[in-house]
């Protein structure tokens, strides 16, 4: 997937302030179906839950910062767009008034995490 410019333009401001500079970013980007409280392997009957599964965004950023950092930062990011009716995270949202994401909210996040990230020490690194 494209990565965002918004996201690329603040991790330069962030090598033009001093930090390190960004060799590259790059964005992963797809669609799981997630069951929790999976049974052992082997085990029988399948729980009702185990066939709840529900549709998850997966999103990952990988920032590629230059020497003298010489170092990855992952941001990942994963948010329920379709929620099986008698999964326990369909029960635990109703109960909180609250409902999956579209797609295009759970790239948003993921581009909001990445623009807005800062390190505050960079010797952490070193």
């Amino acid at each position: 997937a494209p990565t965002s410019t918004g996201a690329q333009s603040a991790l330069q401001k962030a090598s033009a302030a001093g930090g390190p500079v960004v060799e590259g970013k790059f964005v992963i980007e797809g669609k799981q179906l997630i069951a929790k409280y999976k049974r052992p392997s082997g085990t029988s009957p399948a729980s009702e839950e185990e066939e709840a599964r529900n549709e998850v965004y997966i999103g990952l950023a990988v920032i590629r910062l230059a020497a003298p950092i010489d170092t990855e930062i992952l941001v990942s990011v994963s948010a329920p767009l379709v929620l099986h009716p008698d999964s326990s995270e369909a029960k635990t949202m109703a109960a909180a008034g609250t409902g999956p994401l579209t797609p295009e909210q759970a790239q948003e996040v993921l581009r909001t995490v990445v623009a807005n990230l800062k390190v505050e020490r960079w010797s952490l690194f070193l």
